[in-house]
């Protein structure tokens, strides 16, 4: 079967129509993904950047609660107190609560980020803590009576995996703590978390050293943690 002429003109000039075509839909096709991948990813890293920047300011936040906890006069006595081997009443009462009066001070805004406190001595005791009024959290175990966990509850209410294990050393001839590997000297932060409660409520805690105001290179005692609901 043989073409004509005209016939066989149509089929180039249709080849050629959709070879244009095809080079135009693929250019377009190639654009139209790159734009859409790089809008995308613009929205993805803009909203990365916005909740990073949420977090650390949260965390400083947080911070910065904790630092003034460790700077209140009663609890420095009541450490101080603790630390003399001559002391016959330490004042732990009232240190929680002062604790807790800066807990509640700390929760009074909508979206609190100091819930919890604990104070350890130099060695890793729990001398004293407290949990910020008014809290129903509940968390991920169980009371050793099968009930429901919260983190108002005075035992169970202190999440394990939030808070240190501390070993006490000697650095150049000073009393130091090291807390899950991190020697906690003047200015040194811990963090420990997440424990994820649900889709919207994650706990922190953040461990500071307390440092004798009257030796700088002395401890009165450990630190102070709090838990941070994001």
């Amino acid at each position: 079967m043989r073409l004509s002429i005209r016939e066989q003109l149509g089929c180039l000039i249709l080849l050629c129509v959709l070879v244009s075509l095809s080079v135009l839909s693929i250019a377009v096709w190639c654009t139209n993904y790159n734009f859409v991948l790089h809008v995308a990813g613009t929205r993805l890293h803009t909203a990365a950047s916005l909740k990073a920047a949420q977090i650390a300011q949260n965390l400083e936040m947080m911070r910065i609660v904790g630092t003034t906890i460790i700077s209140r006069q009663v609890i420095r006595n009541a450490l101080a107190s603790y630390n003399n081997a001559s002391a016959t009443s330490f004042g732990f009462s009232d240190a929680q609560t002062d604790i807790l009066q800066a807990l509640d001070d700390a929760s009074s805004v909508q979206d609190p980020l100091a819930l919890q406190a604990r104070v350890y001595s130099l060695g890793g005791i729990p001398l004293f803590s407290a949990t910020s009024n008014g809290l129903n959290i509940d968390l991920p175990w169980t009371n050793s009576n099968g009930s429901q966990a919260t983190l108002a509850d005075p035992d169970s209410g202190y999440a394990p995996t939030l808070y240190p294990n501390i070993t006490a050393v000697r650095v150049n001839g000073t009393s130091l703590g090291i807390a899950n590997g991190l020697l906690m000297e003047a200015g040194s932060t811990l963090v420990l978390g997440p424990l994820t409660l649900n889709s919207s409520l994650s706990l922190l805690s953040l461990t500071l050293p307390l440092m004798d105001t009257n030796a700088a290179a002395s401890w009165v005692c450990d630190h102070c943690d709090g838990y941070l609901a994001n």
